[in-house]
């Protein structure tokens, strides 16, 4: 009970950044799976007042809107640094280097629109503090991440106990 995970893969990865974003201490670490950062043409991340860059004067506009809408900022004051690990399949990142896609499926993909993937993500959480990993599942497209996320949070729950 004291050190709770969250994890999430696809749509459950974006649900896992909703709950990071919006209700960051309802989770001591967060494993978040190939979230699916285009639903809605990226409104999660926009919803959750993405700014897409790092720049100190756009950290605090993001706290301001956050407070000015009753969200929790993504790390209280006082509050122990989250940890959130950010899983990806290769050919999620380069769906061209997948032997198996189809023309068509590799066009959907190019219709999702989204400000941002899961590397620029990471790079955003650690802007914020967050203590946010990045790791690519070699030779895996979408579903190839799910073993390997359920293995992470196994894993991280685990570590977390015996501390």
């Amino acid at each position: 009970p004291d050190r709770q995970i969250l994890a999430g893969h696809s749509f459950g990865g974006l649900f896992a950044l909703y709950v990071l974003l919006n209700h960051p201490a309802a989770f001591d670490d967060y494993v978040i799976g190939s979230p699916s950062l285009w639903w809605g043409n990226g409104s999660i991340v926009s919803d959750s007042h993405w700014s897409g860059s790092s720049a100190p004067e756009q950290e605090t506009d993001v706290a301001d809107r956050n407070a000015s809408a009753g969200r929790m900022p993504v790390r209280a004051a006082g509050d122990q640094k989250k940890h959130v690990m950010i899983l990806q399949g290769e050919y999620e990142e380069n769906p061209e280097a997948d032997p198996n896609m189809k023309p068509e499926r590799l066009a959907r993909m190019q219709q999702r629109r989204s400000p941002t993937d899961a590397r620029g993500l990471d790079q955003w959480l650690r802007a914020r503090g967050l203590d946010s990993q990045f790791a690519l599942v070699s030779k895996s497209g979408h579903g190839g991440v799910i073993p390997v996320m359920i293995d992470t949070a196994v894993r991280q729950a685990l570590q977390k106990k015996r501390q």
